[in-house]
């Protein structure tokens, strides 16, 4: 890991936070746009998910620091953003080759991971098939309180954006130092536990 166990859970807190910060944002300009004509949405959901890519080339920039010098500073070369236009083709053929490389084998490396630690295989699945169930409620949010309790699509962003994204920005740093003293799983039991009660509400 880029950072010890003591404080990893503080750091991913803090990320988590900022992420919370920023769907907020996303979520209130969503729903003001979409006040003012609901057909938005057919170009929302692309920029949204051109956006996540772009999201994810920043997550796969990172390298390990256990990596030597030499392979960390030749994949950070291949995959910068190109600083005049002379360096754009080069830019792009380094981009290809590494996207090129992922798509060959692209579980190659979570199949070693799983195979290494049997745990965490475990973890994975459990964790995926609540995952799912959730994403598979998000589409009724919207259609619910927009079509059945007849609130706007501002007021249901301020409900489903900065309500729930801003307490989980400010409580994601108070469980980030839970995870470092409980440990991840510890805490993923206490969490899911609770999460357990939420069609009770």
């Amino acid at each position: 890991s880029n950072y010890a166990d003591r404080e990893r859970g503080r750091v991913y807190g803090w990320v988590v936070s900022v992420t919370a910060l920023t769907t907020i944002l996303g979520s209130l300009g969503a729903g003001a746009l979409m006040d003012v004509h609901p057909g938005y949405y057919r170009a929302l959901y692309p920029a949204a998910g051109l956006v996540g890519l772009y999201g994810i080339y920043h997550y796969y920039r990172i390298y390990h620091r256990a990596l030597t010098t030499a392979v960390a500073a030749e994949r950070r070369d291949s995959l910068r953003l190109p600083g005049g236009p002379g360096e754009v083709i080069e830019v792009m053929g380094g981009w290809l080759k590494e996207v090129a490389r992922a798509l060959r084998n692209p579980l190659r490396g979570s199949i070693s991971i799983f195979k290494d630690d049997p745990d965490f295989f475990r973890f994975e699945v459990a964790y995926m098939v609540y995952g799912l169930a959730f994403m598979l409620m998000q589409p009724i949010f919207p259609i619910f309180l927009v079509d059945e309790i007849k609130v706007s699509y501002g007021q249901a962003a301020i409900a489903r954006g900065l309500v729930f994204w801003g307490v989980i920005s400010l409580s994601a740093p108070l469980f980030g130092r839970w995870m470092d003293r409980l440990n991840a799983v510890g805490l993923s039991v206490i969490g899911f536990g609770i999460l357990i009660l939420a069609p009770l509400g």
